[in-house]
């Protein structure tokens, strides 16, 4: 510690913003890699859920389509 005194202050300065930038430098890769996980995790939730109630919906317009046919059948027959 007794070093660090005699330091100038020139020195001292640079010193204290070396460690501020790698301090800020840490932050940013954590945040970074923070939005990397999240983005990996919004695919995964799309291809898992979303592509899923997609399914479900294709599935019933197709079911729709065919009580349609089968009503336009039952009518033609009938008339």
């Amino acid at each position: 510690m007794n070093s660090f005194v005699k330091l100038q202050l020139r020195t001292k300065l640079i010193i204290g913003f070396m460690i501020v930038i790698l301090m800020s430098l840490a932050i940013t890769a954590l945040a970074l890699r923070g939005f990397d996980d999240l983005i990996a995790g919004q695919k995964k939730m799309y291809e898992k859920d979303l592509m899923g109630i997609s399914y479900l919906r294709q599935m019933n317009r197709e079911t729709n389509g065919i009580g349609r046919a089968l009503n336009r059948y039952v009518l033609a027959r009938s008339s």
